[in-house]
């Protein structure tokens, strides 16, 4: 059956197809556009950003370690208050410890699992400097215990705040990267949807006027 033979209703179902067809593409388009778009922001918001949140968290204990342990090496504090910045410096060991096993369970491809996996190893390694430190000061021992707190543990306090420092800056880094990725995403689809869009009505409009024509002859 030829066109010209169809009815006009037939004829009008057939433009608001040809419409519809056009929607429905500029609309997959656009749910497509918006599924990529999520997916770069959740890995910024659910990986980068929680990778550089943890280790600044991190740094704050190491430094926290570090300030409480200067005070109560080199400073001649009374036992209540050295009791007390021990526990503190206790808490922000377990704390720094439960920070690096959080950070594990992120996506790692933007951390250097042997940075982390050194970091933990220096830490600990210093936790126990540390407890044997004090437990040379509490033997009345101060010198000794600031010589092996000073040689073993401080150094190793320092490496990993430095290999925790570039890490968050690597996260960071990615985050940034990750963005400017979206950011060029939503662009290039931008335009992409525009001439989609001006492609559909063009095309609906030339149906349009080909099926009017259609519909004016038997007219």
């Amino acid at each position: 059956m030829a066109f010209r033979d169809l009815g006009i209703k037939t004829k009008v179902l057939l433009l608001a197809a040809v419409l519809s067809m056009a929607l429905v593409l500029v609309g997959a388009m656009g749910v497509y556009v918006i599924g990529e778009l999520k997916e770069e922001l959740g890995q910024i918001c659910n990986n980068q950003l929680q990778q550089v949140r943890i280790l600044s968290a991190a740094r704050a204990y190491t430094r926290g370690v570090e300030a409480n342990m200067l005070q109560v090496l080199l400073q001649d504090i009374d036992p209540a208050a050295r009791a007390g910045l021990l526990k503190e410096t206790g808490e922000y060991a377990e704390t720094l410890l439960a920070s690096l096993s959080q950070l594990e369970k992120t996506d790692l491809h933007t951390v250097d699992p042997g940075k982390l996996n050194t970091v933990k190893q220096e830490i600990g390694v210093a936790a126990q400097m540390r407890k044997e430190a004090v437990g040379l000061l509490e033997g009345g021992n101060r010198a000794a215990a600031w010589q092996l707190y000073s040689r073993e543990a401080q150094p190793r306090i320092d490496a990993s705040n430095k290999l925790l420092k570039d890490m968050a800056e690597a996260s960071d880094q990615s985050a940034l990267n990750a963005k400017k990725k979206a950011d060029d995403l939503a662009q290039q689809w931008r335009n992409y949807m525009y001439l989609l869009t001006a492609a559909a009505l063009l095309v609906s409009f030339a149906a349009g006027l080909f099926i009017a024509g259609r519909i004016a002859r038997p007219l």
